[in-house]
């Protein structure tokens, strides 16, 4: 898939409409188990615009693992690509934070043909508006938390703000 700036820029405001219209607000953390490719630029940007903080997850981590980092970094939402539908209803099945399981609330599918208990992304960047959504975000606010190891005992996480440092000064 090709898009302009233009579209992309379209395409980043419709997704930032999705994910506020969830209920989410600034600070807020969404999990992304997507292929690179232009769904994850769009909800990357979208995010940011949103204010949100983008969570990446490495699609070849098995369930365990997923759960692992959903729990230790909040994420309420999770966007997954249709190729991960096994592991997500595996993660879907694990109950809520409160007793020791994850608590994504909404769980947001690329891919056609959505499952009942899945949101269908596509149907509703589509019908979202394209004007910007306005969210006043701060030079400082965290972009995104990656995790560096797959291991939990080994997790380190790193939070990267809107801008980074240029160095020491």
């Amino acid at each position: 898939m090709r898009y302009t700036f233009a579209e992309l820029d379209e395409r980043a405001n419709r997704s930032a409409h999705v994910l506020s219209e969830l209920g989410l607000s600034k600070g807020d953390r969404i999990a992304v188990l997507l292929p690179n490719g232009h769904h994850f630029v769009e909800i990357f940007y979208a995010a940011a615009r949103s204010g949100l903080i983008v969570v990446p997850l490495n699609w070849r981590l098995v369930a365990d693992e997923l759960a692992f980092l959903l729990r230790d970094s909040g994420a309420t939402v999770l966007v997954f690509h249709s190729d991960h539908d096994a592991v997500v209803l595996d993660l879907l099945g694990r109950g809520k934070a409160d007793d020791s399981g994850i608590d994504v609330r909404h769980w947001l599918r690329v891919g056609s043909n959505s499952p009942t208990w899945a949101l269908d992304l596509e149907a509703r960047v589509d019908r979202a508006p394209a004007g910007p959504l306005v969210v006043p975000t701060d030079a400082s606010d965290p972009v995104f938390i990656m995790y560096t190891s797959a291991q939990p005992a080994c997790q380190r996480e790193l939070s990267t703000p809107m801008t980074a440092s240029s160095g020491p000064s």
